[in-house]
């Protein structure tokens, strides 16, 4: 390890050793695994994010066009962390990162 990278650690001790166990989390987490163990799968991990940020934020999804599901507006704040939150778990950001 160079000097800089051990005098960054010694400079920010408290922040990094924060940043560092959520890196680790981070890179070490198999998402759509943990999820299918419990029996979440496919479509339905749309539907549980769905669910956790009306939860979390207290905006209530409405039917979709179709009635078969819960969403949000499109583009609002609850839409796009509900696509983040499927992204992540479902590993396509993952991907996108790598290109």
């Amino acid at each position: 390890m160079t000097n800089r990278v051990q005098q960054f650690i010694k400079a920010n001790a408290t922040a990094y050793a924060k940043a560092r166990i959520v890196f680790k989390a981070i890179e070490a987490k198999d998402f759509a695994t943990t999820l299918a163990e419990a029996g979440i799968t496919g479509g339905d991990i749309r539907v549980y994010a769905t669910i956790y940020v009306a939860e979390q934020s207290g905006v209530n999804p409405h039917p979709s066009q179709r009635g078969d599901n819960l969403v949000f507006k499109k583009d609002t704040a609850e839409y796009n962390r509900v696509k983040y939150l499927v992204d992540v778990a479902t590993g396509v950001r993952e991907v996108r990162a790598v290109k």
